[in-house]
């Protein structure tokens, strides 16, 4: 069973679960910071900003992930205006309209 308590973060409600550190908002968004640096991609994006994304979708993104962070044209940095929320289908039809 799942064990949730709502806190807030920067004045934004953020559910975090006990027995999940991925299902822990500011735990992904560390795991996706680190993730971006290790392929060498800028990561510009504030907690603030980063959760605004996910608020209202973030069940669907711990829900098998279906939903994850895109940028545009799988280009640049994570920073406000060049990243979106899209599915994991759209964001590699992105990929594969690029590659053609």
């Amino acid at each position: 069973m799942l064990a949730s308590t709502l806190v807030l973060v920067l004045g934004l409600p953020v559910m975090t679960w006990s027995t999940s550190p991925i299902t822990d908002p500011i735990a992904a968004y560390k795991a996706h910071k680190a993730s971006a640096k290790q392929r060498g991609i800028p990561f510009r994006l504030s907690f603030a900003d980063w959760w605004r994304l996910w608020i209202g979708r973030w069940d669907e993104r711990c829900a098998g992930a279906k939903l994850c962070m895109c940028r545009t044209d799988d280009r640049g940095a994570y920073e406000p205006g060049n990243v979106r929320i899209d599915t994991r289908a759209g964001n590699n039809a992105d990929r594969a309209r690029l590659r053609k």
